[in-house]
């Protein structure tokens, strides 16, 4: 049995509570009110319901204690195994009992599950609430347990005749209250009352003697009752002599049916492991082989994923098709495109540059026009030399006419002619210089005009060539040369290349991926016929299933030699032979009408009793005709007598009460060696101390021997009863419960442990781990 996880919709002062548990010991550490021991509740009530229903006060009515804080819905789930299936339990709360729901679901199937009813506790654990808070329950501060008819009953191997241990309850309860009724010690006991009577007429006896005749009749029917009353008590030691024979036969009776139990249980579970065999109609695979068909499988479902991932869309498919065609003649390549590109912009650079150069070239041949116009014109030098020649004829001339002397004229001739010969001097140097620099200027724009020609000539022949190279380049991919978009057509010649280079290693990585696929699955489906079972679509998820069969026959399997082995140790151990011929006599009664018929007889003896009593009460009062001493000495012989039989009648009553003692000890007693047994071996593991002085009594109660007596453990320190409380509760579990185990619930039971001894219960608790899953709170 073992708790999976928990959720908490609201309890107390939890409300949306998660909680996963696992195998061994779950230690849950939180300071003090934070909501351990109220989570311990919940788990508690989850299974056996709420404690005090019927107090008044809060702090004793569970349903009023834990009532949501902060309201919303009471209640929660537990997700839990049985060893044999696994269930969610689910309750809500509400004001009073008639308020809760109550559901149970399979885990596996998620339907609503009869496996267990509302008291589920009981059915999980075979005790009632008492009983598990008296051992795998260890609320706070409540460590210390006793024993109850529910854990006498487990011990004993009685879970189902516990009515037997009841009808022993009732009638030693039934005996003790007449024992106290007719106590000789007691101030209301009949006895103690009849002893002062007797002792009251020891005082007051007087001579006299009055119808001694009535007194002698109701002397002899007091006689006759008295005989009457022996035989009623002879009757009732022969049915008690009956009754301790009919305990003894209920003994090998127990051990018969304990003997019917184990060979029930390994019939059923060969019968669980033939029902889970039928999963596997052929050999039984190899829990290694079948793990690792699964990993197989697993890369299968991977594959399947990568076949899904690398699959061709057909828009992508006809896109690789069509890129197909575009590059049939083969791959562009980078280099020749880049270089291509390159000379493109080249080749619209040289466009470009050509406009100015025709441009330039307007320019020049304006200028070169311009310059030609020039040179025809006279220059500043020629048009002084030419003003200078007119000068000097003009000075020659008015010489000639003006000077009166031929000498003065002849200088002023002379004069002039020097004048002339300068002005025709610089008119000549002046025009050739003019002509000479017009010539040059002319020279070098024509020179610059042949230079722009060839560059334009020369680019136009590179634009032609670089195009006719583009335009072939293209043509081999089935491009045609726009000039206005050649340069993004070339760029998307290789991003169509890089989409057509990814589309053929989808494609590729597809067929590759593809035909693993069908290789793991041809692989998959040839292991799992060979189990002689039809594959399906999902082999990983076949093949799970398929583990989960393996292992629940392997537990199937495991559970069935534990089984076998439980027959061959009782047969070993006990006379099965005698078990099986063992028969109930057919004139044997039942118990319970032994224990009605020593009712009977009891009330018979009570009967008969009042009636001497009455006949007593009637000879008191012939009695009291009778002369004084007379009378009081009849009286006195009279209660002396009946002082006897009530004397004796108790010393009966007694031997009654303790027969049935004896009784219920013959079934508790022989339980005792192995809770001792059990008990040592707990308390020795966490103390490392002798254990020779504990003891164990046919009530489980424990003793220590200390100083010549057996002294009561409530007589130590809270931390050994803690401990001595925490140890019995272990060994009881252990005698309780030889097969699934149950959960331990423990709210800090070593808070009251020293340092010492905390270190002991810590080793108990990693051993217990390894048995029983355990819930540890503790705020430390």
């Amino acid at each position: 049995m073992k708790i999976l996880n928990c959720h908490i919709e609201n309890f107390g002062k939890l409300s949306g509570y998660d909680r996963d548990f696992t195998d061994g010991c779950n230690s849950i550490m939180a300071s003090n009110g934070q909501g351990k021991s109220t989570l311990a509740a919940f788990i508690r009530v989850m299974f056996y319901g709420f404690e005090g229903e019927g107090k008044r006060k809060t702090g004793e009515n569970e349903r009023k204690r834990y009532e949501p804080w902060q309201g919303g819905v009471y209640g929660g789930r537990l997700t839990f195994t049985d060893g044999e299936g696994t269930y969610i339990l689910q309750r809500t709360f509400g004001a009073k009992a008639s308020e809760d729901t109550f559901e149970l679901r399979d885990a596996a199937t998620n339907m609503v599950s009869d496996t267990y009813g509302e008291n589920i506790g009981e059915q999980l654990f075979l005790v009632n609430a008492e009983s598990y808070m008296r051992t795998a329950y260890i609320g706070q501060n409540d460590v210390v347990t006793h024993t109850t008819d529910g854990i006498n009953a487990m011990i004993g191997g009685i879970a189902d005749s516990t009515n037997d241990l009841d009808s022993y309850e009732k009638a030693l309860t039934r005996l003790t209250d007449l024992l106290n009724k007719e106590s000789p010690t007691r101030a209301t006991g009949s006895l103690y009352k009849l002893q002062n009577e007797v002792t009251a007429l020891h005082t007051g006896v007087r001579e006299g003697s009055v119808i001694l005749d009535s007194i002698h009749r109701i002397e002899d029917s007091m006689g006759e009752r008295q005989r009457q009353l022996e035989a009623y008590n002879a009757e009732r030691d022969r049915l008690m002599d009956k009754q301790r024979e009919i305990a003894a036969y209920k003994d090998r009776q127990a051990l018969k049916d304990k003997w019917d139990g184990v060979r029930e249980e390994y019939r059923e579970r060969l019968d669980e492991v033939n029902v889970r065999r039928v999963a596997f109609p052929k050999e039984l695979p190899t829990p290694d082989g079948l793990a690792a068909k699964q990993e197989l499988a697993q890369e299968y479902n991977r594959c399947s994923e990568s076949v899904n991932f690398y699959t061709l869309s057909a828009e992508e498919q006809n896109r690789l098709e069509s890129l197909g065609n575009t590059f049939m003649a083969g791959m562009p390549d980078m280099s020749e495109t880049t270089m291509l590109m390159r000379r493109w912009r080249e080749h619209d650079k040289s466009l470009t540059d050509e406009t100015g150069k025709k441009a330039e070239l307007k320019v020049l041949r304006s200028e070169l026009d311009s310059e030609r116009r020039s040179g025809r014109t006279l220059p500043p030098a020629a048009v002084a030399g030419m003003i200078l020649i007119l000068a000097a004829m003009t000075a020659a001339v008015v010489s000639v006419i003006i000077m009166p002397s031929d000498v003065m004229r002849l200088v002023g001739v002379a004069v002039s002619a020097l004048i002339l010969a300068g002005g025709i001097l610089l008119t000549v140097l002046g025009l050739k210089r003019h002509r000479m620099a017009s010539d040059m200027a002319a020279a070098d724009i024509e020179r610059e005009i042949e230079e722009l020609e060839t560059d334009i000539h020369d680019g136009e022949d590179y634009r032609r060539a670089v195009a006719e190279e583009t335009k072939r380049y293209l043509d081999r991919y089935r491009i045609p040369l726009d000039p206005v978009s050649v340069a993004d057509d070339l760029r998307s010649l290789h991003t169509m290349a890089d989409e057509y280079i990814r589309l053929k290693d989808k494609r590729s990585e597809y067929e590759k991926v593809n035909e693993k696929l069908k290789s793991l699955k041809r692989e998959l489906d040839g292991y799992i016929r060979s189990l002689g079972i039809e594959p399906e679509s999902d082999p990983a998820r076949q093949l799970g299933r398929l583990s989960m069969d393996l292992r629940s026959l392997g537990d199937a399997m495991e559970r069935m030699e534990t089984a076998k082995s439980k027959v061959e140790d009782f047969k070993h151990e006990n006379d099965t032979d005698m078990l099986d011929a063992l028969r109930l006599p057919d004139n044997m009664p039942a118990l319970e009408e032994i224990s009605e018929r020593l009712k009977k007889t009891g009330n018979d003896i009570d009967s008969t009793a009042g009636l001497i009593r009455d006949e007593s009460i009637q000879h008191d009062a012939l009695a009291e005709k009778l002369e004084q001493w007379e009378e009081d000495q009849n009286s006195l012989a009279l209660k002396e007598q009946e002082l006897v039989d009530g004397k004796r009648r108790y010393k009966n009553l007694k031997k009654a009460s303790k027969y049935l003692t004896l009784a219920k000890e013959s079934i508790t007693a022989k339980y005792m060696e192995p809770l001792l047994t059990g008990f040592t071996k707990y308390y020795g593991s966490v103390t490392g101390a002798s254990t020779d002085m504990y003891r164990i009594d046919a009530n489980s109660n424990i003793t220590v021997e200390e100083l010549g007596g057996q002294r009561d453990t409530s007589l130590l320190s809270t931390g050994y009863q803690d401990l001595i409380g925490f140890c019995l509760r272990l060994s009881l579990i252990d005698a309780m419960y030889e097969g699934e185990k149950p959960i331990l619930i423990l709210d800090d039971p070593f808070v009251n442990l020293d340092a010492e001894r905390l270190k002991g219960a810590q080793r108990l608790i990693d051993r217990l781990a390894q048995s029983y899953q355990m819930i540890y709170f503790t705020c430390r």
